[in-house]
């Protein structure tokens, strides 16, 4: 059971970790192309998962693929925001984030269903379509300026830096990460190992809990 909680652990890690190359990859070529190239990871990843058959290569297929696809795909949704808001960027922030929760609360009664019904297999496959919308959504993701405007009004398109350093001199940054980092020990544990303890107890059904795990 500990090998398998490592697969949903490296994806969910991977989510975080790859965020500060997703932020830049965006400056570089664009949230919209970052998004799209995620989503085509998250889909290929959960796809591909759906038929293995030895537990070690989910590390590649769901661990790496759709780790690092849900961060290409999340961290570019949360840039545009600060591209397209200023006075009320808190609120946007915060709209945008309670997808999370709402997506909790439908996903869990949604995907137990899908697996009673037709197995973990097709389930993954299942999902893996919906992924795809991933694919459609970042259409939307239209950059206030082209590369034409920018060339035509002479001034250059703000690229940030691939390893700036300098962020780390400020000390509510620092205090802030480092808190981040010690709540995400904590935060994971519910959703990797309570289930199956759940499970084996019999206290309650495990759906139940994932789908109030969604209002916090």
């Amino acid at each position: 059971m500990s090998l398998l909680a490592w697969v949903g652990s490296m994806a969910a890690s991977l989510n975080f970790l790859c965020g500060p190359l997703s932020s830049v990859l965006c400056d570089r070529f664009g949230c919209r192309r970052v998004a799209f190239f995620g989503a085509i990871l998250s889909v290929t990843g959960l796809f591909l998962t759906s038929f293995i058959t030895r537990l070690h290569y989910m590390y590649i297929t769901y661990g790496l693929l759709w780790g690092m696809g849900s961060s290409f795909s999340y961290v570019p949704s949360i840039v545009m925001l600060g591209n397209y808001f200023d006075k009320r960027l808190a609120l946007a922030n915060g709209l945008g984030t309670s997808g999370s929760g709402v997506g909790s609360l439908v996903a869990s009664p949604v995907i137990n269903y899908t697996l009673r019904a037709f197995g973990w297999k097709t389930s993954l496959r299942i999902i893996s379509g919906a992924a795809a919308f991933l694919a459609f959504a970042c259409i939307v993701y239209r950059p206030l300026r082209t590369k034409n405007e920018y060339r035509r009004s002479g001034l250059k398109r703000p690229r940030s830096k691939l390893c700036d350093i300098s962020i780390w001199k400020n000390r509510a940054y620092v205090t802030w990460v480092l808190t981040i980092a010690l709540f995400q020990f904590g935060y994971p544990v519910p959703f990797v190992h309570m289930v199956s303890y759940l499970t084996k107890s019999s206290a309650c059904k495990p759906q139940f809990l994932a789908t109030s795990l969604g209002f916090f």
